[in-house]
């Protein structure tokens, strides 16, 4: 029983389970496209794609799956890359795939927040403000070729945004525990 149950006030409604299952998803995912951001950025391949949303003409038939991820070793030097460009826009649009699900998932967690109770809406209005800065960010780094400003925010953002995705997630996990209440408000309903 919950401390306030005791002093008859009644406890908050719990959490559903979906809820909880759509942040662990969303947190995954997001960890997983944040990889994927720095694979992009190792490769070189931020560039690989100039247009948004398209990627230079016929880039459907150009993907290599294969050579895009698989670790390149044995090089004398990594500087701009040593794949071809077909990895590279292969890693981009892959860069923009992860996006799309990352942006549906967290959203989506954001939206399952805001229906919670007080303490975890601020969190849900927290996600959704990050996620529109974040998904700006990467639409800027496309259409202003990579400024080192943008590509930073966009890199801190995401860390903020992660992090405040795991605390939402950690949150639902915590029992809630509403403070007791003070004297005068129990004499009052007495």
């Amino acid at each position: 029983l919950y401390r306030a149950e005791l002093a008859g006030f009644p406890s908050p409604p719990p959490v559903h389970q979906g809820v909880s299952w759509l942040g662990s998803m969303a947190c995954g995912v997001l960890l997983l496209q944040i990889a994927l951001g720095g694979w992009t950025s190792a490769n070189y391949a931020a560039m690989a794609c100039v247009e948004f949303p398209l990627c230079q003409g016929n880039w459907q038939a150009e993907l290599n799956w294969a050579q895009a991820f698989h670790l390149p070793l044995g090089h004398a030097s990594y500087e701009f890359g040593v794949l071809g460009k077909e990895a590279r826009q292969t890693i981009h649009i892959a860069h923009r795939l992860g996006a799309l699900t990352t942006a549906l998932l967290v959203g989506a967690f954001a939206l399952a927040l805001l229906c919670q109770r007080t303490p975890l809406r601020g969190f849900g209005w927290l996600l959704l403000g990050l996620l529109t800065v974040q998904i700006a960010l990467g639409l800027a780094n496309v259409h202003l070729a990579l400024p080192l400003v943008n590509a930073l925010a966009h890199n801190l953002v995401a860390a903020h945004l992660l992090a405040c995705c795991v605390l939402a997630r950690g949150r639902l996990s915590m029992p809630h525990h509403n403070p007791l209440p003070s004297p005068g408000m129990v004499r009052s309903r007495t």
